[in-house]
């Protein structure tokens, strides 16, 4: 069987989490029409779908709870449906039953039989904006790959090359600064707060990630910032953007005017649609303020397709046929820009340069190479090999067929591996004398290995005394000390000079360099 998409998933798991933080939202959104659909096609998987359509057609009555369980005996399908509240449990004299929402089972079965409105075709399209369709279409891919560009651009600023990031927000041309989507990307955890905002880890996983997967990470985070009426009408919004074509108008009542006493009252957009603009989601004209238009960052919501291409374009989409990068067997790894002027920085290349090596640079061609020392400074800076392949399958160039080597994805892999080989923790080592009984160093091994602080032990061997290390934070720590001074309060020996002197444990410094015991018999270290 199989499964809903990544979006699906992305989608049920907010839905479900919103739904019991706040409640009503999917009473309310079940009585849109647009929601339902891009639910029941994006979020339900094929059988949750067939199981929802009997039932719409089955009327509105309850269904016994033991006959639809198999109907789908090896699926989870009706807990995913009663998470979403799709289908909710009613009592009946005879046994424990469910039935569909009313409202989503309304929505549904109108949407399935009832004649939808027809689709503006591209004549009517070319009459709202008044140029040709193929030059409007690629006026709505360069807003959506340029306002991209320009988000990720001053996400991944440099203070030293601020001329070249300034040009390339030029490119964006919307009248919106991004403040917005820089204060989405600071919630995320994607940059430091500050001016001088610094990527994090999560920030480097982010922009190695494909399209769609961003576009969604930054949607939610601004759908949980929202009161509960803004938050339901910017998922209706959302939803309706999956039922449109590209180029299609996005009619809406929620363009309010300007403010009375603004010497330039040009009607402004609701926050919802201005961030949906700023992601280059939706493209909106200030002559027709009216009108927003679905872009291909819009259809990429929905469709994997569209969101790969979206990935491997930057600068003018016109040449996006032929930008990309190509990774070849012996490691290089080919970069074809197609930047607009030779002084531009390409965004390939400032992501490149997190985890390769630059040998040349040209105006449209870049030479880099994966190296262990370029791969390892990234993995320091919280950057997974497996997010490195994702880059660079996604932005691939299309003649390459979008596969990295085998050999190249078995060395990063190797890589990772021989990194994360070997751990350091802050630890306590104990030592036991060789005249020490082992009953105590077994009691406090078993201690820790209860608590699950044992981080190594060793047990008496030839003449090498015991050794337990123990993690610092293990609240087993003073039970051993008692211990220990058990320990040296019971066993005595003779020093040369004839006086009795204790023996006892010592517990030693981290990484196995021993403290000399001390004068009293029993030393402690502090870890730096």
């Amino acid at each position: 069987m199989a499964d809903s998409s990544d979006v699906g998933r992305r989608i049920s798991d907010f839905l479900i989490a919103v739904e019991a933080e706040r409640g009503e939202i999917l009473e309310n959104l079940y009585a849109d029409g647009a929601s339902v659909r891009v639910i029941f096609r994006e979020v339900l998987p094929p059988l949750e779908q067939q199981l929802v359509i009997r039932l719409s057609f089955g009327g509105k009555r309850p269904f016994q709870e033991a006959v639809l369980r198999k109907w789908c005996r090896t699926s989870p399908s009706l807990e995913l449906l009663q998470r979403l509240r799709i289908l909710r449990q009613v009592r009946t004299e005879k046994a424990q039953a469910l039935m569909l929402h009313e409202s989503f089972q309304k929505s549904l079965v109108k949407s399935l039989t009832e004649r939808r409105p027809q689709q503006p075709n591209e004549e009517n399209q070319q009459k709202i904006h008044e140029e040709p369709a193929a030059l409007f279409h690629a006026k709505l891919m360069q807003h959506a790959v340029a306002s991209w560009d320009s988000f990720l651009d001053k996400l991944t600023e440099d203070p030293q090359r601020h001329g070249n990031s300034g040009e390339v927000r030029a490119k964006a041309g919307n009248q919106f600064t991004g403040s917005s989507l820089m204060g989405l990307a600071r919630s995320l955890g994607l940059c430091s707060a500050g001016k001088a905002a610094a990527l994090t880890s999560t920030g480097f996983q982010f922009i190695l990630s494909e399209r769609q997967q961003q576009l969604w990470s930054l949607l939610f985070a601004f759908l949980k910032s929202k009161s509960t009426e803004k938050l339901l009408n910017a998922l209706k919004i959302i939803f309706l953007i999956g039922e449109l074509r590209l180029g299609q108008s996005l009619k809406t009542s929620e363009v309010e005017t300007g403010q009375e006493c603004n010497e330039d009252p040009l009607p402004r957009l609701t926050d919802v649609q201005e961030t949906l603009v700023e992601m280059g989601i939706l493209y909106w004209e200030r002559g027709d303020p009216s009108q927003l238009f679905v872009t291909p960052a819009g259809l990429a919501l929905y469709q994997k397709e569209i969101s790969t291409t979206l990935s491997r374009i930057t600068g003018s989409s016109e040449e996006g046929a032929f930008q990309g990068i190509i990774v070849e067997s012996n490691f290089k790894v080919y970069c074809y820009t197609r930047c607009a002027t030779s002084s531009s920085i390409s965004l390939h290349v400032k992501l490149l340069t997190f985890f390769c090596e630059i040998l040349s640079e040209l105006p449209n061609f870049i030479v880099a190479q994966l190296t262990a020392d370029s791969v390892l400074r990234a993995l320091k800076r919280g950057i997974r090999v497996q997010h490195i392949l994702r880059y660079l399958e996604a932005a691939a160039h299309p003649r390459s067929g979008g596969a990295v080597p085998s050999n190249v994805r078995g060395q990063l892999e190797v890589w990772e591996s021989s990194r994360s080989r070997a751990s350091a923790n802050e630890a306590v080592l104990f030592e036991w004398q060789l005249g020490d009984p082992d009953d105590l160093f077994l009691e406090a091994e078993h201690l820790a290995r209860e608590a699950g602080d044992l981080l190594w032990s060793r047990r008496r061997a030839f003449d090498l005394p015991p050794l337990l290390v123990v993690a610092r934070r293990s609240r087993t720590i003073p039970q051993i000390r008692a211990l220990c001074s058990s320990s040296a309060s019971s066993s005595t020996v003779q020093s040369a000079s004839g006086a009795p002197r204790k023996r006892a444990c010592t517990e030693g410094a981290r990484f196995g360099v021993l403290k000399p015991q001390g004068p009293q018999g029993h030393s402690t270290t502090s870890l730096e």
